[in-house]
């Protein structure tokens, strides 16, 4: 189990945001909190944020703008198109290694899935730092976060509507999202312009902004590394073939004055086949034989879905381990012991909170 740093949390009881409170907190005092918070409306719930806000406040008396974020300790994503389960959510989390917590939002139910993912960074940021670690997370998702979690000073409700049962909160142990740089390859920014953009006639896409602004960074020299894997990601994501791909970012390279050319810039250059390869491989190998943490993951889901449906631990582990045996690439019967022994446990926390 990794240890995760504790961080800073904002907590609002409204969202007019006229007081906030300040709490250092851990991803299990934190979970806790998401579990405990309960009240009759969505609207009488109180909210939170991963960052630290300073003391301006708005014409209307608010403490929760742009402007007035001090620094990021953390990123949340919010999912709200009813598809994505939380399983696949915690499933992808659990794969990678990210510590996190998903959590359902106040409208969430078992046909309609809508759900936040709190990620905590490892040391506080800038706010200009926020929509690179953000990025990160909508690509391992595969783009599906919504519009507004690129707001900087976006907060979001917590807790059930009358102690709804479909409330759930999952923590996933793991390293900070920001010591992740392999998931700079698949970085994914926010969807297309806003409504209130495109009502003002700005029909510009901001992923085509952003694009622009990858490649100014490659052709001036300003950056390289990241910027080609962000790149590389987008562009077979969109289902530019790979040979394409890497000629489309030896032509940006190439734009490089000759003269200025360093080892930094040859380095990047011979690169480019390599870092295609990987993002192939992560948007398009879905072909390939499952790896243990996966199908670890995939036997987790199934103990969970088993345990809430009230069967006895001793029948749910009898149960995954014929599963796992009718697979062509079983895991060992000690992993999946241990597998069902942490969803037990799991579920037991979750059963105590509430």
């Amino acid at each position: 189990m990794s240890v995760t740093p504790s961080f800073a949390v904002t907590f609002f009881a409204s969202d007019k945001a006229t007081r906030k409170t300040e709490e250092t907190m851990t991803l299990g005092n934190l979970a806790e909190r998401i579990r405990a918070a309960t009240a009759p409306r969505k609207d009488m719930l109180p909210w939170l944020k991963l960052a630290r806000f300073g003391n301006k406040r708005t014409d209307k008396n608010s403490l929760r703008h742009d402007a007035n974020v001090l620094a990021c300790s953390g990123i949340e994503g919010d999912y709200d198109g009813e598809r994505v389960t939380v399983e696949r959510a915690c499933e992808a989390l659990l794969q990678q290694g990210i510590a996190a917590i998903v959590y359902t939002s106040p409208s969430h139910t078992e046909d309609a899935a809508r759900w936040r993912v709190l990620c905590p960074l490892s040391a506080e940021q800038p706010p200009a730092r926020r929509n690179h670690q953000l990025g990160r997370l909508n690509g391992l998702l595969r783009g599906i976060l919504a519009h507004e979690s690129w707001t900087l000073s976006q907060s979001y409700y917590y807790g059930a509507v009358s102690r709804n049962p479909s409330h759930r909160v999952e923590v996933i142990d793991g390293t900070p999202i920001d010591q992740h740089d392999d998931l700079d390859t698949i970085w994914l920014g926010k969807p297309g312009a806003s409504k209130d953009a495109a009502a003002a006639g700005q029909h510009v896409n901001a992923e085509t902004r952003e694009d622009a602004e990858l490649i100014r960074c490659i052709v001036t020299g300003e950056h390289l590394h990241v910027e080609l894997c962000a790149l590389a990601a987008r562009y077979v994501g969109r289902g530019v073939p790979a040979e394409t791909v890497e000629g489309l970012l030896r032509g940006i390279m190439l734009s490089y004055p000759e003269s200025a050319r360093d080892e930094r810039w040859s380095d990047r250059h011979h690169s480019i086949p390599d870092l295609v390869a990987s993002a192939v491989r992560k948007y398009r190998d879905e072909a390939q034989p499952r790896k243990p943490d996966q199908r670890r993951s995939e036997i987790a889901r199934e103990a969970f879905r088993l345990l809430r449906r009230g069967i006895p631990s001793d029948a749910v582990l009898t149960t995954l381990h014929q599963i796992n045996e009718q697979r062509s690439d079983p895991l060992p019967r000690d992993t999946i012991g241990e597998t069902a022994l942490w969803a037990a446990r799991r579920m037991k926390e979750q059963t105590d909170a509430r």
